[in-house]
């Protein structure tokens, strides 16, 4: 009986020891399982923080590639533009002064004359390397001094038309008397003037003037009413000093 009794025990022990073992095993395995777990869920965010930090770096490779490329383009656009500028031998004549302008256009009724002529000419010069106008922008300065010159002979036209009308109803040597004392005073200019001051009153239009008239009528009455003297002149029916002396 003893014996049956330490087998027994041999076997409980043997079963304990067999259990504990397994126990054991068991334990270990699952604390490897456990540190296995852990460690993979260590790894997970840092894989996905890698991952992150890879699409940033792509990102930010992405937006420097784009960057390059616009700036890319700009240079593209900019040498297009000075290649362009360069194929366009025109540009600067357009812009600036050409190396000789054309003859300007004048409006109607005006005419470019012997006097007129090397003014233009010296504005040309003038145009060209003093202030670099184009032909078109030094045209605009010619209408716009042709229309200021016209505005001035317009004003100058009707100042004379004026006088024409004043010495015609004058009521010392106008009205019936007029034709009369525009031929006195014609005789007193013919005989006593040079050559000069008959071109100056023709150009400047004065011997229409009212009192330029008087004067030479007093001068002709002087001379003695209705005598021929030398060097006198007929009138020939013309109405001022100007036309009788053109």
């Amino acid at each position: 009986m003893s014996d049956d009794t330490g087998a027994s025990q041999d076997t409980v022990l043997n079963t304990a020891a067999d259990a504990a073992t397994q126990n054991s095993a068991n334990d270990a395995s699952n604390q490897a399982s456990d540190a296995d777990g852990t460690a993979k869920a260590d790894e997970t965010p840092k894989a996905d923080k890698a991952g992150a930090w890879l699409k940033d770096d792509d990102k930010s490779s992405e937006d420097d590639a784009k960057a390059d490329d616009a700036d890319g383009d700009d240079a593209a656009e900019d040498k297009d533009g000075e290649d362009s500028d360069k194929d366009d031998p025109d540009k600067d004549n357009e812009e600036g002064a050409p190396e000789e302008y054309a003859d300007f256009d004048m409006p109607d009724g005006v005419q470019v004359t012997e006097e007129t002529k090397p003014i233009l000419d010296e504005f040309k010069t003038f145009a060209k390397e003093e202030l670099n106008l184009s032909q078109e922008k030094a045209q605009k300065l010619v209408d716009f001094q042709t229309r200021v010159e016209l505005a001035r002979a317009e004003k100058f036209q009707a100042e004379v038309d004026g006088w024409k009308e004043s010495a015609k109803n004058d009521k010392e040597f106008g009205g019936k008397a007029f034709n009369e004392s525009v031929g006195m005073a014609g005789k007193a200019i013919d005989e006593f003037s040079s050559p000069e001051f008959r071109e100056l009153l023709r150009t400047t239009q004065l011997g229409n003037h009212p009192e330029v008239i008087r004067t030479f009528v007093k001068i002709g009455k002087a001379m003695g009413e209705g005598k021929t003297v030398k060097g006198g002149v007929s009138t020939g029916g013309k109405k001022n000093l100007v036309d009788i002396y053109k």
